[in-house]
């Protein structure tokens, strides 16, 4: 008889401790995605096959297993003071084993820009292609950056013009490399 009311106090405490276990990763994700931050809160980088300016292609498979600066912007001027930015970055934060890959994405089939860093690469497609792809977000515009880890997932979005996004940019890039 104890032994049948032992194992009910047991499965009860297990319960119990998976319960506090789901609260506490609910809570975690939930701080994560309010900070703009996390694996969760945005998904995987949508798919998408387009040329690079070098005359390659890249895609989602290609990205896999790098940690990626994704931005766009309608202007070749705006993308290249967006990509000279991260560039300062990536020279800043890298431990020079890892390195930040930097992607370009322009809505225009005839871009000459060239890249600022080894590790940046400029791909261009339509605008309905571009749009599309970051289609996941309503507030991404020109200013935007995109942190996208190993395994193309989205990781957090920040307004590179505001200073403390900026930082936090650094600080949460930090973590991922």
């Amino acid at each position: 008889m104890n032994t049948r009311k032992s194992l009910k106090v047991d499965a009860i405490i297990w319960i119990l401790v998976l319960v506090m276990a789901a609260m506490i990763a609910f809570v975690l994700l939930e701080r994560d995605k309010n900070r703009n931050f996390g694996a969760v809160a945005f998904g995987g980088f949508p798919q998408f096959k387009l040329n690079t300016t070098e005359g390659d292609y890249l895609d989602v498979p290609r990205m896999k297993s790098r940690v990626w600066a994704v931005h766009t912007a309608r202007h070749d001027d705006k993308a290249m003071d967006v990509a000279k930015r991260l560039a300062i970055v990536e020279q800043l934060t890298t431990s020079g084993k890892r390195h930040l890959n930097i992607l370009t994405i322009l809505p225009s089939d005839n871009s000459t820009l060239k890249p600022v860093i080894p590790f940046h690469y400029i791909v261009t497609g339509d605008l309905l292609t571009v749009s599309k792809i970051f289609s996941f977000s309503p507030s991404i515009d020109e200013n935007s950056v995109v942190i996208v880890d190993q395994n193309a997932v989205i990781r957090g979005i920040y307004n590179i013009d505001n200073v403390d996004d900026y930082r936090k940019f650094q600080q949460d890039l930090m973590r991922i490399l």
